[in-house]
């Protein structure tokens, strides 16, 4: 379904008996200049350059860690000055070079695009592609939060759009999960890891399947973008 520029889904109107469908929406989300974050600027001084990120983790000390691909003619080093140099990041490293293309691994501190994600607990959809300033996003959500959701980013960026909405497909763990994975997965969502408010934390769950808190980050960051990626396919 496409959305035109006044959206109806809006926050505290869902559709009537609608409210907990799990749907897949993708919006764009202007980033101003004076938008306190690496993205938004680089890509707008490198309008030539391809820029996603791959995937995002969060750490301790309130920091969060991206690897970010960039496709294009450019001097790696510079850029990686340049992102170094831009709000809130602490670090920068290339993990990959190529021809014409480099991987980037960023730490800094959340910017206010991704805590409204992490205060609203809703999952965003990797990769996320950035566009001369323009983030596009894809969330699977109910209709509630995405109103939500879209209510924020409209207050961060008014020219927030919603471009599509559509049902997602149904779908079962065994399909996308190994079996590690699974039991990971199944664990995590019987002692209310992702429940609103959480009910354990990622230490209590480290300690409960008896692995580090670092590996059970990152197995759980990989179970998210696999199921995320399955239930974002479109429909054949």
């Amino acid at each position: 379904m496409r959305m035109n520029q006044e959206d109806p889904v809006k926050e505290g109107e869902p559709e009537e008996g609608a409210s907990s469908d799990v749907l897949i929406c993708r919006m764009t989300v202007p980033m101003g200049e004076d938008y306190p974050t690496w993205h938004g600027h680089v890509a707008r001084n490198h309008p030539d350059l391809h820029f996603v990120t791959m995937s995002r983790m969060i750490l301790d000390g309130n920091l969060v860690m991206e690897d970010n691909t960039v496709k294009g003619l450019f001097d790696r080093e510079a850029l990686a000055n340049e992102i170094r140099r831009g709000p809130n990041v602490r670090s920068v490293e290339i993990l990959e070079r190529s021809e014409n293309s480099a991987v980037f691994r960023v730490i800094l501190k959340p910017t206010p695009f991704t805590t409204i994600f992490r205060e609203l607990e809703i999952m965003l959809r990797f990769p996320c592609v950035f566009d001369q300033g323009v983030v596009h996003v894809t969330v699977v959500a109910s209709r509630r939060d995405i109103g939500r959701l879209f209510a924020r980013l409209r207050k961060l960026s008014p020219e927030a759009r919603m471009v599509s909405i559509r049902h997602e497909r149904a779908l079962s763990p065994k399909s996308v999960l190994t079996d590690r994975q699974r039991k990971i997965f199944q664990r995590a969502l019987s002692a209310g890891y992702w429940d609103v408010p959480r009910r354990t934390s990622l230490q209590e769950l480290s300690e409960v399947l008896q692995i580090s808190k670092s590996a059970l980050s990152e197995s759980l960051a990989t179970i998210e973008n696999r199921l995320l990626h399955e239930v974002s396919q479109e429909p054949a």
